[in-house]
């Protein structure tokens, strides 16, 4: 008589996510998922075929934006809104976490809704892992309870609001992002990040002189290519370092050229 194996128990824990044309990396990171109970995807724009791809996998809700996209933190907390369980693992669909990670998620402390948990994220350029020079492994709060825990609204660089009262475990195993995979797909990113920077509300704008912006931009090459040992990565170094004085010369020389030209348009977009 032939033993049959217990099915996994699935993690009752809901994995939310945005998307805009990101099919190629569903197919990477959604079989990392299975284990979860449900896996919320919010389409805010795209057209390719990643709703194809989420809906070969069981645990999949994939949802429409019905606004415009008012930025990575509201969007965020929709997609966080829409799930069916309080605790809340948000990735995005260029992360794909390890097995010793999904092991930790499932034996984490799920009794106390005001504990977190934090992720050790390693980036990935052009395929190469990149911690110790301009580059390093980060650390961020992407597993929480949604009753206690929210993204702030910041359209870039949104992240978990935290207290005094908030509880921190680190968890082990890695979330692996593949941040960078093509030159094309690097500019892209520089446009659009600087874009939703600079289109920010008036109180996060910072009016820089011209010539300010230059330096600022200069520094930030020389700060990441030298200083933080990007020359030690060939090419690779050289490429994000440059890659990062763009964004930064972009980001306000976008808020500058917007304060000269009154007909520019004004940013509406609320969560």
């Amino acid at each position: 008589m032939t033993k049959t194996s217990n099915p996994i128990k699935k993690i009752t824990l809901s994995v939310c996510m945005i998307v805009k044309d990101e099919e190629t990396n569903l197919k990477k990171s959604l079989p990392a998922l299975k284990e979860f109970d449900e896996v919320v995807i919010l389409d805010t724009g795209s057209t390719d075929q990643g709703a194809i791809v989420a809906s070969e996998f069981g645990n999949t809700r994939w949802v429409k934006l019905k606004k415009s996209f008012p930025g990575f933190g509201c969007a965020k907390n929709t997609a966080v809104e829409l799930a069916n369980n309080d605790w809340v693992l948000s990735i995005d669909a260029d992360e794909v976490l390890t097995t010793t990670l999904i092991d930790s998620i499932r034996h984490f402390n799920y009794t106390d809704t005001k504990r977190v948990g934090i992720l050790e994220r390693r980036n990935f350029i052009f395929g190469r892992h990149t911690n110790g020079a301009y580059t390093r492994n980060d650390l961020i709060v992407r597993l929480f309870n949604k009753s206690t825990h929210s993204f702030t609204n910041e359209k870039v660089h949104e992240k978990i609001q935290t207290t005094t009262e908030t509880k921190k475990t680190t968890l082990a195993g890695y979330l692996d992002h593949h941040s960078v995979q093509s030159v094309s797909q690097m500019i892209q990113k520089m446009d659009f990040y600087s874009e939703m920077k600079s289109s920010e509300s008036d109180k996060n704008k910072k009016l820089i002189h011209p010539v300010m912006i230059l330096l600022r931009a200069k520094w930030t090459f020389i700060a990441n290519y030298i200083f933080k040992g990007g020359f030690t990565k060939g090419w690779r170094g050289l490429l994000v370092s440059w890659a990062a004085m763009d964004g930064v010369f972009y980001k306000y020389f976008k808020v500058y050229v917007d304060s000269k030209d009154e007909s520019a348009p004004q940013d509406k977009t609320e969560c």
